[in-house]
């Protein structure tokens, strides 16, 4: 007689680097507060050979000083954003558009950032079908993306200030704190900074400084109206002391 059994146990594991059932694009997206760039489409594609539940959450983004944000408590999409279909059920190898749009006050002033989540949801979905002749088990993998979401408005620009002090708990080290007075976000890439510093004997000493991908400051994104602290090696050949910092160029 043929039979079905349900599944003793399901194994899940959520995986943000490795394998992926599905992927979505684009991971960054801009909206406008209004007008046609008020919304946004991205595209869902499930790589799986088994149907993938999908739910898109978007939340402000908060992160700390230290630029560390916590995604355990993941609660409802903001309210100020319409997003069509926020579930989807994608079939095997299919795609599926999402819209987002927003909803909010359309006459912001200073640009707001968010985080668009689009996680697999930790459900077993039935098989038509499937007949098991004894039980078994299931470990899933289950994906999610952290993608940026900004909502921008026009002639928005970001404004950095920079305080250096050496650090006080890494010799031979450098604190610098990053300050965006601005009303647009930053990211600091192979940007070129100027230190300079007063030297004992009078006079002043000037290096130019280039950010490399090696650095922990590589990829550091200071929000609009938001700090960040980053430590990084005290360049050479610049005297341990009081520091002016001067961003000469932003480089892509």
């Amino acid at each position: 007689m043929r039979f079905t059994q349900f599944l003793l146990f399901t194994a899940t594991i959520f995986s943000q680097n490795a394998w992926a059932s599905f992927d979505i694009v684009p991971i960054t997206q801009v909206l406008t507060p209004s007008g046609n760039g008020a919304t946004a489409s991205f595209t869902v594609k499930n790589h799986s050979d088994q149907r993938t539940p999908v739910q898109i959450t978007i939340i402000p983004r908060e992160p700390d000083i230290n630029g560390n944000e916590n995604f355990k408590n993941i609660g409802d999409t903001d309210d100020r954003f319409q997003v069509f279909p926020s579930q989807i059920i994608l079939k095997p190898k299919d795609t599926q558009t999402i819209r987002v749009t927003w909803v909010g006050n359309h006459k912001i002033t200073s640009e707001l950032p968010f985080r668009m989540i689009s996680e697999e949801l930790p459900i077993i979905l039935p098989e038509p079908g499937k007949i098991y002749k004894k039980p078994v088990g299931r470990l899933t993998i289950m994906s999610r993306y952290i993608g940026s979401l900004y909502v921008t408005p026009t002639g928005a620009q970001a404004n950095l200030l920079f305080k250096a002090v050496e650090s006080p708990e890494k010799k031979g080290h450098m604190l610098l704190e990053i300050e965006n007075k601005g009303t647009s976000h930053q990211v600091i890439r192979k940007d070129k900074f100027k230190f300079s510093t007063q030297l004992a004997g009078g006079g002043s000493k000037d290096i130019e400084w280039q950010v490399d991908p090696e650095s922990p400051l590589f990829q550091a994104n200071i929000l609009a109206n938001q700090s960040r602290k980053v430590t990084i090696p005290w360049p050479p050949k610049l005297p341990v002391g009081p520091v002016t910092v001067t961003l000469l160029s932003a480089k892509e």
